[in-house]
């Protein structure tokens, strides 16, 4: 593999014709003093130069006063671009939900298995999730694992597996051997979308430290490599891919001044965490990307436990995240991907992708309030970063990136970490050098559209028609008669589900 800054360079792929590393330029990381007088935060009020964010003034004087020199090296609206995070985060979310689908579906085997239980989504008070209105199975102990039968693992509770973990099990039936329509790969689904959903889940599921990291490292390579060329200066072939202007991220009207990743936990309810049984007819696993043994009868799904995050710091002292894994835990919001889907990118109607900021914790979000931080890693003021944005050593570079993921995490990377990392970088340089030097950014909506993915039993009443919705009045006239003999008791379960028909 290339390094992914010199891979970024390279003329089959991108226009540049640099043959020189590239310089790492940092944004400013605070509000010291002055650029003109060095007056600091403690005896005035610093403002940033509006245009480039590189300079810090005191007062209208100040500029003024810097401004001829200001200009004529770095500054003007044509000298930087400066990149909403806002509007550009869901063309990131475009690239994950690329790199880990093209990976899960070759290699993730729930998606390259028969699903042979019914791990469909489940309410005891919906009359087509649950048709006969009887209550589900009771858990099954770890000691009763060893004979499990479709029955008992229909995936309506959680189950209890060996390692004492509770999730929703996936029973694997049959390898495939080539591939098959959805209906075939998982027969008992109640309905289509709910096969769609699962496998969705499924094809989104891990692999948030390569995924993270690989963009990341892209966007040091093809912002923070970028300068403003001074005018006076001649066009020579060391000029950047991006001409005279330089290229830097913002949220809202402030600079971003660094960004990285967050390391922590979510909370997450023992239905919505998969994990998956082999059974006779599976064959030997775990597959790809599993800590566990080969041979062992389960796998267990995405690990709530060993959650990552992409953090955001602005120049304004906000801090803003972007999670593009909370769909494998049903936690199901979705964004708009058909405006970002470009330069060779598959086109995708709609992909997992939150971001939120600290005002939403104030909120009472849940995206903010079930995220538990425990470790913080700059990537873009990183040195080791930075020596491999220039290329320095492609067999160095790959060094430290591995080196890298084991400071992220704290231990020692599993090799499919390590594939995968090498397998995404390069398309993640590639894909976001090629819309940096395009400017394809400039045609991002500034808000992008979000709506969540909801289960058939969050569904309303108006979305029923015809003879399904006459068996759903049926069903909640039941539970009416049944409710005034004392049969059911009215929970707060029962009350959001009715309150959704009413």
């Amino acid at each position: 593999m290339a390094s992914f800054a010199s891979l970024a360079k390279h003329p089959d792929r991108l226009a540049s014709k640099s043959k020189l590393p590239p310089r790492i330029f940092l944004p400013l990381s605070k509000l010291e003093s002055c650029s003109v007088c060095n007056k600091t935060g403690r005896e005035t009020q610093l403002r940033w130069c509006q245009y480039c964010a590189e300079v810090v003034y005191c007062s209208a004087q100040c500029q003024q006063q810097d401004w001829k020199q200001h200009k004529s090296q770095y500054c003007g609206k044509d000298k930087t671009d400066r990149v909403d995070i806002e509007s550009f985060w869901p063309f990131l979310a475009v690239l994950a939900a690329q790199f880990r689908e093209d990976t899960n579906f070759d290699s993730h085997p729930a998606l390259t298995h028969l699903i042979a239980n019914s791990p469909n989504p489940y309410n005891e008070y919906h009359p087509i999730l649950n048709p006969s209105g009887s209550m589900p199975l009771s858990p099954i102990s770890p000691s009763s694992s060893s004979s499990l039968s479709p029955n008992p693992l229909s995936g309506t509770l959680p189950f209890t597996f060996p390692n004492g973990i509770r999730a929703k099990p996936v029973v694997l039936g049959a390898k495939l051997t080539e591939l098959v329509q959805p209906e075939t790969w998982w027969p008992s689904a109640v309905s289509e979308a709910v096969r769609y959903k699962l496998q969705r889940r499924i094809a989104n599921e891990g692999l948030l430290l390569p995924v993270y990291l690989a963009i990341c490292l892209a966007l040091v390579s093809a912002m923070y490599t970028t300068t403003a060329i001074p005018d006076w200066e001649d066009e020579d072939e060391t000029l950047q891919a991006t001409g005279r202007r330089r290229v830097r991220l913002t949220c809202g009207s402030s600079p971003i001044s660094d960004f990285g990743l967050v390391l922590g936990s979510v909370f997450v309810p023992d239905k919505d965490r998969l994990a998956y049984w082999y059974s006779s007819d599976a064959g030997p696993g775990p597959g790809p990307g599993t800590s566990g043994e080969t041979g062992e009868q389960y796998r267990m799904g995405q690990d709530p436990e060993d959650h990552y995050r992409i953090y955001i710091q602005t120049l304004s002292g906000n801090e803003w995240y972007i999670d593009f894994g909370m769909y494998a835990f049903n936690n199901c919001i979705l964004v708009d991907a058909a405006p970002y889907c470009s330069s060779g990118i598959p086109h995708h109607e709609a992909v997992p992708g939150i971001f939120y900021g600290r005002e939403h914790e104030r909120e009472g979000a849940i995206e903010a309030l079930n995220f538990k931080l425990r470790k913080r890693f700059s990537i873009l003021r990183n040195k080791r970063v930075h020596e491999i944005a220039q290329w320095n050593d492609q067999n160095t570079d790959i060094v430290n990136i591995f080196v890298l993921m084991n400071e992220i995490t704290g231990r020692e990377c599993t090799r499919w970490d390590r594939e995968t990392m090498l397998d995404f970088l390069p398309d993640a340089v590639q894909l976001i050098h090629t819309n940096v030097v395009n400017r394809e950014y400039l045609k991002f909506p500034k808000k992008p559209r979000i709506a969540p993915d909801m289960d058939p039993d969050e569904k309303s009443m108006m979305e029923y028609t015809g003879e399904e919705k006459e068996r759903i009045l049926k069903r909640i006239n039941k539970w009416s008669r049944r409710f005034k003999k004392g049969k059911n008791p009215r929970n707060r379960r029962e009350q959001q589900f009715r309150g959704a028909f009413e």
